[in-house]
């Protein structure tokens, strides 16, 4: 999702972007060393290419989409995926039970993506709520932390 909302870029994936000195107060302290984005690989498509999957990562969370009205106002652009399976987990008297694998990629925001993201939910009904909540909850939480590290 990350190569597709970047233009074309395959990065190394990370989890930390910087090490920060600790402070007495609740913010961010001095950065003591950065982490800058590792290119890999570019995928051998054309920009028009890209910008065709764009479109349509986009019209998937806008009105007639799959994930329609799930972000609120943020500007979100991803895709729904569900694949029926069957419960072969922990709980053996579950085993065979038909359920489905539900997903949800994404980056936010869409125009100038800074984050990408993915959600699999696996063994649950095809109505189950969970798929719905948790991608917007990691955009709400991304987007109240960067207002948070703004005013730092």
């Amino acid at each position: 999702m990350s190569t597709i909302a970047n233009g074309g870029n395959r990065v190394q994936p990370r989890v930390v972007k910087s090490v920060h000195l600790p402070t007495n107060k609740e913010e961010v302290g001095p950065v003591v060393k950065k982490y800058e984005p590792k290119v890999l690989n570019t995928i051998n498509n054309s920009k028009a290419d890209i910008d065709r999957v764009k479109m349509g990562l986009k019209m998937v969370t806008s009105v007639g989409g799959t994930a329609n009205g799930r972000f609120g106002q943020h500007d979100v652009a991803g895709k729904t995926g569900t694949a029926q399976t069957f419960y072969y987990g922990a709980n053996r008297s579950w085993w065979g039970n038909a359920t489905y694998n539900l997903t949800f990629g994404g980056y936010y925001p869409s125009s100038n993506p800074k984050v990408a993201f993915s959600v699999v939910t696996p063994y649950v009904t095809d109505k189950d709520p969970v798929i719905k909540t948790i991608p917007s909850k990691i955009i709400d939480k991304y987007v109240e932390l960067q207002k948070k590290y703004e005013k730092q």
